[in-house]
């Protein structure tokens, strides 16, 4: 991973948080280079299966492990690093969608930024000091710390904002079946979708109700000059309604088909296709 190499280049740290870690090339990168790194590693369930060997592992040759222990109905989905020079100032941010294991990093359609900023860096550092004092409690004071917006920045271009949302930010640890009320970050992304003035685009893992999909239930019927299309992972993340598909245009959501097996297991699948040179676009 750049961070860590970066790291040994410039005498610095990273400030690793990670759901899963299981890639065998990056595990053997991060043992080689134990000093240069600290990790808060959450589980992956009360099994904790796809962690729990490296975690010994990493454990037993005495490595800057934190160990962010959830219970079932919660999950640290947490995909950061934090670059830190050699006076330990936070300079650079690596995060996104893919989990640091061999599924998530080769089989995956998954997405990672790097994002060269010193204030937006130390953002991410200050909330990786929270999980990290939290100690897996999820406690009030921790969710109310997250829910204060961070202000927003602006980067060397002179457009470009950013705004960081972490969770969880909510006063209730669960969610009540009715009366929800909207978080923090989700206010932010509805009052955008509100305010889009030509098109909204949109993946979606399972994002759950109300979510951006239910947003965009109601703005296919309020906004008929918005130009709305994205996809969600597969059929249970489908809305609970059907939205509306307007005359003489594609549907504004459709779901995404695969090979209905684990994605570690994809092999079967890519001995069915056809051999090409590698690059060949056809």
């Amino acid at each position: 991973m750049e961070p860590i190499l970066r790291a040994v280049r410039e005498d610095g740290d990273v400030l690793d948080a990670f759901y899963e870690l299981n890639d065998p090339e990056i595990v053997a990168q991060m043992k080689e280079n134990l000093h240069r790194w600290i990790l808060i590693l959450s589980n992956t369930g009360a099994d904790d299966a796809t962690n729990k060997e490296v975690r010994a592992a990493l454990h037993q040759l005495g490595a800057a492990v934190f160990d962010r222990m959830l219970k079932d109905t919660e999950i640290g989905h947490n995909k950061t690093q934090v670059f830190r020079n050699k006076a330990r100032k936070a300079k650079n941010v690596t995060t996104g969608s893919t989990n640091i294991t061999y599924s998530g990093i080769t089989c995956q359609s998954n997405n990672v930024i790097s994002i060269e900023s010193d204030e937006l860096a130390e953002l991410y550092a200050d909330y990786w000091q929270r999980l990290k004092d939290d100690n897996s409690e999820q406690s009030e004071a921790f969710r109310m710390a997250n829910a204060k917006l961070a202000k927003e920045i602006v980067m060397p271009d002179g457009k470009t904002k950013i705004q960081l949302c972490v969770a969880p930010n909510t006063k209730l640890r669960t969610k009540p079946t009715t009366g929800a009320p909207t978080p923090v970050d989700m206010g932010l992304v509805f009052d955008l979708m509100t305010n889009a003035k030509k098109s909204i685009h949109y993946l979606a893992f399972f994002p759950g109700f109300p979510s951006i999909i239910s947003k965009i239930q109601e703005l296919v019927g309020t906004r008929p000059d918005l130009l709305i299309r994205g996809a969600v992972s597969s059929a249970e993340a489908m809305p609970r309604d059907k939205i509306p598909q307007r005359p003489g245009e594609l549907p504004v959501i459709v779901c995404a088909s695969g090979i209905e097996v684990d994605f570690a297991d994809w092999h079967k699948e890519l001995l069915k296709l056809p051999e090409r040179p590698c690059g060949d676009p056809r």
